[in-house]
């Protein structure tokens, strides 16, 4: 099903979208580069990526 979203909320999600890209990046150039990784850093760096989906995901959901 198709909708039209408001400028605002289309605003709000392309931006939470381009931040996750830019932390997915960071973490795929460490993966790349360098291969010494803190489990930690790409563990929660992980985590905060997912959680900021889930909640994309839900305010697309409610639109």
């Amino acid at each position: 099903m198709f909708q039209k979203m408001s400028n605002i909320r289309s605003d709000f999600i392309a931006s939470h979208l381009r931040a996750q890209i830019r932390v997915l990046g960071s973490l795929l150039d460490q993966v790349e580069q360098d291969h010494m990784i803190s489990d930690s850093w790409a563990e929660d760096n992980l985590k905060k990526v997912e959680a900021s989906l889930r909640q994309v995901r839900k305010i697309w959901k409610e639109n």
